[in-house]
């Protein structure tokens, strides 16, 4: 099937079914987020004056965040559900990117609470994808999710690259926390307005 199909067929999926459109769009713009710490944390190390001796010692840290993260996703989805639970990972993103900014110790535990948020955000979002899409058209929306993470990254990736470069790695990382705060302030205004659309039906 040709690139711009998948794209038309999933564009139209996601118009009429909002909710999924929601979600998808928070699995793409948080996966677009993360890559930059997991591709520039020993960068952001260095700046912090952590010895290379260490540097083990936080991939370790990095990637086991992630696991214990991945497999309690099922059981906070039962308390929180999934517009909750989104919400809190994009709020916490937004916050740790922020505490990346400042020099100090507390820029590494951050770095450490990014890489395992993200550990929740793909079974939520496959998982929401898997129990809501219809078995005919998911392939076509991960294809399409898959896409729309890499054209995410590249744009994402302009700004933290120019703001990295011509300031500092502290303050590419503000950039993220600043887009972060911007997505938050979007996510929770869309789902405002699907609350009250909702209420109005009910």
């Amino acid at each position: 099937m040709p690139v711009t199909e998948y794209v038309a067929r999933s564009v139209a999926f996601l118009r009429s079914h909002r909710q999924v459109a929601r979600v998808v769009l928070t699995g793409m713009v948080l996966g677009a987020f993360i890559t930059y710490p997991d591709e520039f944390w020993q960068v952001y190390l260095n700046r912090l004056s952590v010895p290379t001796r260490y540097f083990g010692f936080f991939s370790l840290a990095l990637y086991l965040g992630r696991g214990p993260a991945g497999i309690s996703a099922f059981r906070l989805l039962k308390v929180f559900g999934h517009e909750t639970l989104l919400t809190a990972i994009v709020g916490l993103t937004a916050l740790a990117f922020a505490v990346m900014v400042l020099p100090g110790a507390l820029g590494a535990v951050a770095l450490v609470v990014v890489s395992s948020l993200y550990g929740l955000v793909e079974p939520i979002v496959s998982g929401y994808l898997h129990h809501s899409v219809d078995s005919r058209i998911r392939a076509t929306v991960d294809s399409f999710q898959s896409l729309g993470l890499r054209a995410a990254s590249i744009v994402v990736g302009l700004g933290f690259g120019y703001v990295a470069t011509h300031f500092s790695i502290f303050k590419g990382f503000g950039f993220l926390a600043v887009l972060s705060s911007l997505y938050l302030v979007g996510f929770l205004v869309a789902a405002d307005g699907r609350h009250r659309e909702e209420h109005e039906k009910g």
